[in-house]
């Protein structure tokens, strides 16, 4: 009766909360180990504006909380400003020497908004790319081929009506 539903649902507020801080907690938790094969675990590292690992962290826009496995970046990544707020996140894997997105990458503006969903298959755009105002509305529409523009791709203004249509052969 209720005193088994008010059970449940203090489990299920317990279960929710025990979520949230497993969400939370990672970017706090990033050790910085290094182990006899490199880098291990959770990493904190400051990244260029062209994603490459900076060497100073006062000057690198971008920092991203990884998992590292025996030196490689590896598995789901999350990017933020410096300012802490969040700006990408995604999926790593390794292709040659290099960790590279593969899958959707959400894109976020500073003030917390979705910017973009891209669409990457090991490490070169593909597949479809969505942009959206701050608003939450579609502003851009379309598709890469191996970090090309293809196919058909839209513009809408916030309203939803299409502002521009244009098709692109080999990114033209």
């Amino acid at each position: 009766g209720l005193r088994g539903a008010m059970a449940i649902s203090r489990i299920l507020a317990l279960l929710i909360l025990v979520g949230l801080l497993a969400v939370a907690l990672p970017a706090q938790d990033a050790k910085n180990v290094k182990g006899d094969a490199g880098r291990q675990g959770l990493w904190k590292v400051w990244l260029t504006r062209s994603y490459e690992e900076s060497t100073d962290s006062t000057l690198a826009p971008f920092y991203r909380i990884v998992t590292y496995k025996d030196n490689i970046e590896s598995g789901p990544f999350t990017d933020y400003f410096r300012s802490g707020s969040l700006y990408r996140k995604g999926n790593l894997i390794r292709v040659g020497k290099l960790s590279v997105p593969d899958g959707v990458v959400e894109v976020y503006r500073e003030s917390g908004s979705i910017e973009a969903h891209e669409s990457f298959y090991r490490g070169k755009r593909s597949g479809p790319y969505t942009k959206y105002a701050i608003s939450g509305a579609i502003t851009v529409r379309g598709e890469y081929d191996e970090d090309r523009r293809v196919g058909t791709w839209t513009t809408f203004y916030e309203s939803g009506k299409v502002k521009s249509r244009g098709s692109y052969v080999d990114n033209y």
